[in-house]
């Protein structure tokens, strides 16, 4: 699809990019540091003390149609990415990993939102970058987008779903899930974190360079005793992802994959560590 003019005069971000190479698994957390166990357990009489589970959040940012096929699709920006490859990556956590808290974010702007190419409303503060018109509310480009689970319950009964909606303001650009607002809520977003005594973040979406990273950067700022992490496989951005990105930020990196594979490690030791003390007792 031919890049729109709107899009090919957003500045420098627009231009060809040429990213530094770069190994990622170098960047990438090992999975002891994403074990779903917190405590090692304690030996008492011969027997397992019960372990301490890490409490996940998985925050889910904008995988809304604009930004997949729409006015603000990714693959529309010179060196942007498939946004769609993030559809089945995101669907694998959800039905693999038991996350306790599942965040939903997306734009919802008004017809006129400061940050449009269109739009002639003054900004509270200064914005860098114009935009084409997008996820304007209650359109086909604001809602999410098919093929992505939006209902992790169904996999995960005990599971609590947040659904966030960003830059409503006409005269403000947001881009962190952290500045929405929670429709299930009246609370913040890290005030919820913090009740529900989350551990570890995890952040997947569109698009990695902005929304993504700076819903990363209030993670940090907002919830510093919980560790944030950004799922690099399950998210895509304007330019071509890069590590130093969120390095400078504090922001561990892993993939699905690695995630999952530490959930299962996890079962199988559980397992193996439940038919060991049947056996002891049988004897």
């Amino acid at each position: 699809m031919e890049k729109s003019n709107d899009q090919s005069q957003n500045g420098n971000d627009n231009e060809c990019y040429q990213p530094t190479e770069f190994k990622l698994s170098d960047y990438l957390e090992d999975i002891d540091s994403i074990s779903p166990i917190l405590d090692k357990p304690n030996i008492t009489n011969g027997h397992q003390a019960k372990q301490t589970v890490r409490r996940w959040a998985l925050i889910i940012v904008d995988v809304q149609n604009d930004f997949v096929e729409g006015s603000m699709a990714l693959n529309h920006f010179f060196n942007g990415e498939d946004a769609a490859e993030v559809i089945p990556a995101i669907n694998r956590l959800l039905k693999y990993v038991e996350f306790d808290l599942v965040v939903y974010s997306r734009d919802w702007h008004p017809i006129d939102h400061c940050s449009f190419h269109s739009s002639s409303v003054q900004p509270k503060t200064p914005i860098t970058h114009k935009w084409p018109e997008h996820c304007i509310e209650n359109t086909w480009g604001a809602q999410y987008v098919d093929g992505l689970i939006t209902d992790p319950g169904k996999f995960n009964p005990n599971v609590k779903k947040l659904s966030i909606q960003k830059g409503m303001k006409r005269d403000e650009e947001c881009f962190s899930a952290f500045r929405g607002q929670i429709i299930e809520s009246t609370q913040t977003l890290h005030e919820v974190i913090k009740n529900e005594k989350i551990d570890q973040i995890f952040v997947c979406g569109l698009a990695t360079d902005y929304c993504v990273r700076e819903t990363c950067h209030d993670a940090k700022n907002f919830c510093p005793r919980q560790e944030t992490f950004v799922l690099v496989d399950a998210s895509r951005g304007v330019k071509p992802f890069h590590p130093s990105k969120f390095q400078e930020i504090g922001v561990k990196m892993i993939t699905t994959d690695r995630l999952i594979q530490s959930v299962l490690i996890h079962k199988v030791k559980s397992l193996k560590n439940d038919s060991s003390i049947i056996n002891n007792n049988d004897n």
